[in-house]
Formats: C-alpha cells, sequence, structure tokens
C-alpha cells in the first residue's frame, strides 16, 4: 500500500509540477502578447496620424491650386470683359 501511495505521490508531483512549467510559459506568453499588442497599437497611431498630416497637407496644397485656377479665371473674364466694351 505505500509503494502504491508513493508511486501516485510521485505521479501528482510529476504532474504538478509539469503544469507549474506550463502556467509559468502561458504567463510569459500573455506577457509578450500584451507587450506586441502595445508596439502595434503604438505603430498603427504613428501611421494614422502620418496619414492625418499627409491629407492635410495634400488638402491645402489642393486649396492653393484651386484658388490659383480660380484667380486665372476671374482674370481671364476681366480681360475678356474689358475687350467686350471696348
Amino acid at each position: 500500500m505505500e509503494s502504491i501511495s508513493g508511486i501516485i505521490r510521485d505521479d501528482v508531483e510529476e504532474a504538478h509540477t509539469s503544469f507549474s512549467g506550463l502556467l509559468d510559459g502561458l504567463k510569459t506568453a500573455s506577457s509578450k502578447i500584451e507587450e506586441r499588442i502595445g508596439e502595434f497599437t503604438s505603430l498603427v497611431d504613428l501611421v494614422h496620424r502620418e496619414i492625418e498630416s499627409a491629407v492635410l497637407g495634400l488638402t491645402g496644397v489642393l486649396k492653393f491650386f484651386g484658388r490659383k485656377s480660380q484667380d486665372k479665371q476671374n482674370r481671364s473674364l476681366d480681360s475678356s470683359a474689358s475687350s467686350d466694351t471696348a
């Protein structure tokens, strides 16, 4: 009876050690995953800010050229109106 009890005790100890190692590995993996998610979130935020900046810059350029084009059309209309009245 004692030898069977000792064998069972050894098996339980071995299982406990295995599960403890598995649990430690899962905790480490979980920490690494959280760290990677944080890095990914930072990267996404950076990309978002860069895209936002590029869009704002492009919008400014388009407005500038839109105004230039409108000024050119206005000058063209003014000069043709002046030549029509003369």
